[in-house]
């Protein structure tokens, strides 16, 4: 589909809340590197296009596009502003960007498996389709164990462990992987059927609810790979939904 010169003119000066179609033109751009880099930058775009979508819905939007003497169709939109042939692809950068907002662990956890799979010499795919696949399965199998399961869970972290014995307590309620649950003794010891990652994750979202920047990486150096994906903002963290 062919763009105008007044259409190019005008595309060049879309802005909306978090972006312009200017940056999300640079993200794209930068799609074509590497497989790892390519998904990467596709999810820092599906942050544009979700925005665009809500620019191009609203009544700010409308009128804008009616100033410029446009009129336009939202596929035209997303063939002529956001450079997609087909809707397919934007509409799914959509439906992802919304669910990792909802549940800010899941990117930074499918990175982390892939990435595991890879150095295992086993097949590591990392796409948008495939992160669609792996993300929906994953929530559906945390939806189905249900709370019993994560209480289960709690229950077993701590067994064992006298609350006269106990320096410190740490749970919390993950929608997406269940209980996180640790003791620590007088003794230093801990008590937990969590990985550190997992316990790291939950520290991390439960600081970012609170409206507390936490950089658990600067204190336990092997959560590096947490400390920018999982960290929050509070405005982020609000959207997060404790089970």
């Amino acid at each position: 589909m062919s763009t105008l010169s007044i259409e190019t003119a005008f595309i060049a000066n879309i802005r909306f809340e978090g972006g312009s179609i200017s940056k999300l033109h640079t993200a794209q751009d930068a799609v074509k590197d590497a497989r790892k880099s390519g998904f990467d930058n596709s999810m820092k775009a599906a942050v544009h296009i979700k925005a665009a979508y809500t620019w191009f819905a609203s009544v700010e939007g409308k009128a804008e596009i009616e100033a410029a003497g446009l009129s336009w169709n939202k596929t035209e939109f997303v063939a002529k502003a956001l450079r997609y042939g087909r809707r397919t692809t934007p509409d799914l950068m959509v439906r992802l960007q919304e669910r990792v907002e909802e549940h800010p662990t899941l990117l930074p956890k499918y990175k982390r498996e892939q990435t595991r799979l890879a150095n295992a010499n086993q097949s590591a795919p990392r796409s948008l389709q495939h992160f669609d696949k792996w993300s929906r399965a994953l929530l559906a199998e945390a939806e189905e164990a249900g709370t019993e399961a994560t209480d289960a869970i709690e229950e077993a972290a701590v067994e064992g462990t006298s609350s006269s014995a106990q320096l410190g307590q740490f749970r919390f309620k993950n929608p997406m992987t269940g209980n996180v649950a640790a003791n620590v003794s007088e003794a230093g010891e801990v008590a937990t059927t969590n990985s550190r990652t997992e316990l790291g994750e939950a520290m991390i979202t439960f600081a970012a609810m609170c409206g507390i920047t936490m950089n658990i990486a600067a204190i336990v150096p092997e959560f590096s790979d947490l400390s920018d994906e999982a960290a929050m903002t509070g405005e982020e963290a609000a959207m997060f939904e404790a089970a």
